[in-house]
């Protein structure tokens, strides 16, 4: 079994800031397999007032393969996003 270990740094409330979206649904289907499970999910997400300009819309996830990507009904292109251990960065989106 491998093990990781993760520091957690504490957030002062000075550091605090609201966020620049807002997730209003959460639509999930999974399939269940004996060596992997797949989840499909569909979040309605729209920017926050407070949001300064177009900020990149930041969902965290760990060991996840992205398989494929929508914004708006509409596949994104490779330059759209960015994909890193800690998860998923999307670059301009629409309010």
């Amino acid at each position: 079994m491998k093990t990781t270990e993760t520091t957690l740094q504490p957030v002062q409330r000075l550091d605090y800031r609201p966020p620049d979206y807002t997730i209003n649904t959460v639509e999930l289907r999974f399939e269940l397999g004996e060596e992997s499970t797949e989840v499909e999910a569909a979040l309605a997400i729209e920017r926050t007032p407070s949001a300064e300009g177009t900020p990149p819309l930041r969902l965290h996830g760990e060991t996840l393969e992205l398989l494929s990507i929508e914004l708006n009904g509409q596949a994104l292109g490779p330059k759209a996003y960015a994909v890193d251990a800690e998860g998923l960065t999307v670059h301009e989106v629409p309010a």
